[in-house]
C-alpha cells in the first residue's frame, strides 16, 4: 500500500485478480466481478496504470482485461479489447483521456489461403496520437475476426515503426517478417498489408516495406526494393 496520502492503489482492495495468461506478446488479466463496481474515472486510471506497468516487461506488447472470464466491456457494452501504452496519455492532476474510435477496412487470407478477403472493423478504439497506418498494421498483426479467415502476418513478426512522406508509407518490420511461415501466398501477404494501409490512410499512394530500416530485401521471391501500389503484388519474373 502506498504510504503517501496523495497516492492510492490503482486496483481497489475489493477487486480480486483471478489469474492471467501470456500468449504471443499479450497478457490477459482476469478480474473478479467487483471490477465493474469502480466509477468511470477510477476504472480508466486503473486500466492505464496496469497497462503502462505491464508493457514494460520485455515480452509484453499489449494487455487485455477480462472480468470473470469474459472480455471487459465499456459503458456501451462494446469489448474494450487489446490495450497498449500509447492508448493512454499521462497527465498530472487530471484523468487520462485520449481515445477515439475509427472504422477500418482490413484484408486477410481466405480459408484456403488463395485470395484476400475484406473485413470491416467497426469503432476500433485507439489513441488520438497514433498514426492510422500504425493502427492498421497493429490490427493486422492481431489477426482476423472471422475464424474462417487466415492471418497475413505471423505472431512473431514485430513492427518497429511507420512513417509517411510524400504519399509513401514506410512500414518497418523486424527480420521475422522474412522468416515467417504462412499458408497464404507471400504475394497476398504483402498485398494485404499494402491494401489495408492505402485504403485507410489519408493521402497514402504507395507502401514501402523495410526490414530493420533497410529496403531492397527479398521476401520469398518478392522484391521489397520498390514501394507497392494498390495493384496486385507479383513475384519477380512474373508477367503482368
Amino acid at each position: 500500500m502506498p504510504k503517501d496520502v496523495e497516492i492510492k492503489p490503482v486496483i481497489p482492495k475489493r477487486v480480486k485478480v483471478l489469474g492471467f495468461e501470456i500468449e504471443n506478446g499479450r497478457i490477459t488479466v482476469d478480474f473478479g466481478g467487483e471490477y465493474y463496481e469502480m466509477n468511470a474515472v477510477r476504472e480508466v486510471l486503473c486500466r492505464a496504470a496496469v497497462v503502462q506497468s505491464l508493457v514494460q516487461i520485455d515480452e509484453i506488447e499489449s494487455v487485455a482485461f477480462e472480468v470473470e472470464g469474459n472480455p471487459l466491456t465499456d459503458a456501451d457494452g462494446k469489448v474494450v479489447g487489446n490495450m497498449r501504452a500509447e492508448d493512454f496519455i499521462k497527465s498530472t492532476g487530471s484523468a487520462l483521456h485520449s481515445y477515439e474510435k475509427t472504422d477500418l477496412t482490413l484484408y486477410f487470407g481466405n480459408e484456403e489461403g488463395t485470395a484476400l478477403v475484406k473485413e470491416a472493423w467497426k469503432e476500433v478504439r485507439h489513441n488520438t496520437n497514433m498514426p492510422i497506418e500504425k493502427l492498421v498494421v497493429e490490427r493486422l498483426m492481431e489477426g482476423p475476426d472471422s475464424g474462417q479467415h487466415q492471418p497475413v502476418l505471423a505472431p512473431e513478426v514485430r513492427l518497429i515503426g511507420t512513417s509517411v512522406k510524400d504519399g509513401i508509407c514506410y512500414v518497418n518490420f523486424d527480420e521475422n517478417f522474412l522468416r515467417q511461415e504462412s499458408e497464404i501466398d507471400p504475394a497476398l501477404q504483402v498485398e494485404a498489408v499494402v491494401r489495408s494501409i492505402i485504403e485507410n490512410g489519408k493521402g497514402i499512394r504507395l507502401v514501402q516495406i523495410l526490414i530493420n530500416g533497410k529496403d531492397g530485401q527479398n521476401y520469398k521471391g518478392i522484391s521489397l526494393e520498390q514501394p507497392f501500389g494498390i495493384e496486385p503484388v507479383r513475384k519477380e519474373g512474373e508477367k503482368q
